[in-house]
């Protein structure tokens, strides 16, 4: 029985049956090469007319996973792994649905948890990221929020889970290094001495709410700039100097390939060069100004 299209829009329409053709190449084994069956047989089996099934083959034939040959018919394109795999916008979504349900309680349990020896290398972790955001090192200051959640996850006890989240927070650093202006990082620095105050204070509800704003508020700009959105980071980031995206793109593979300087800082050792001057650890806990 054919579906009367009237009760969706074409747009719906074509969504729903491109999702469905997609779970059918999956479900079947179909792999490059592979002859689709017919545009009557699909039409059939999905419950539409062949005017709407050809406007879904079209989006699949547009994103690469499609072919169409003239004469013969529809074929599974050579390069349908890579079109059919996940995007990052869609794995950044995932990364971040996973650090929803696993950080807040880390957070938590940090609170109740943590020494004295923790607070002070939260402090330090701060330190390192504010004074950096300061002198526009923005690759040290995310190895300085790394650090943070490494010290973060260790004092709720599961040192361990580094293991799992913080390729997480590389990949999302990835994304937002090269298109955060500074003021982003100013706030994110304030979001991170949040956490630090409650748990600080030993309060598990305030730290839970603490992370939970920062990473959505973290992964909600990576997301933005992978999908596109013309959001203000984007457009000030085409607007710059060919040589400052020049600059964060080194900058990004810095972070991307662990270079020395993001090692020392994750670890808390000694800074070479110019970094030298960055306070390892501050001199006194954050001030209500610090975090406001």
């Amino acid at each position: 029985m054919t579906i009367p299209n009237r009760l969706y829009t074409p747009q719906d329409l074509t969504t729903s049956l491109t999702a469905r053709l997609r779970d059918m190449i999956s479900s079947d084994g179909l792999k490059a090469g592979d002859k689709m069956p017919t545009e009557r047989q699909m039409a059939i089996e999905f419950g539409v007319n062949r005017s709407s099934l050809r406007q879904a083959l079209k989006v699949l034939v547009a994103k690469g996973v499609l072919v169409q040959r003239q004469g013969s018919g529809t074929y599974i394109s050579q390069d349908s792994a890579i079109a059919l795999s996940p995007s990052r916008e869609t794995l950044l979504r995932i990364a971040f649905e996973i650090c929803r349900t696993v950080e807040p309680d880390l957070a938590a349990r940090a609170a109740l948890n943590r020494t004295e020896a923790d607070l002070i290398e939260l402090m330090s972790a701060i330190g390192t990221m504010n004074s950096a955001i300061d002198v526009g090192m923005t690759d040290v200051a995310i190895a300085g929020a790394l650090r943070f959640y490494r010290r973060l996850w260790e004092a709720a006890g599961e040192p361990m889970v580094s293991r799992v989240l913080e390729p997480i927070h590389l990949t999302i650093a990835e994304s937002i290094e090269a298109s955060w202006p500074l003021s982003r990082y100013k706030k994110a620095g304030k979001q991170l001495a949040r956490v630090f105050t409650a748990v600080s204070a030993m309060d598990p509800d305030t730290a839970s709410r603490a992370i939970t704003i920062h990473l959505k508020a973290t992964v909600a700009r990576a997301v933005t700039r992978e999908s596109g959105a013309p959001g203000a980071s984007v457009r000030r980031r085409v607007s710059r100097p060919a040589s400052t995206l020049g600059a964060e793109r080194r900058r990004l593979r810095s972070v991307r390939r662990g270079g020395a300087t993001l090692r020392r800082v994750l670890y808390g050792l000694p800074l070479n060069g110019t970094a030298d001057s960055l306070p390892l650890v501050p001199s006194a806990f954050p001030s209500p100004g610090f975090i406001g």
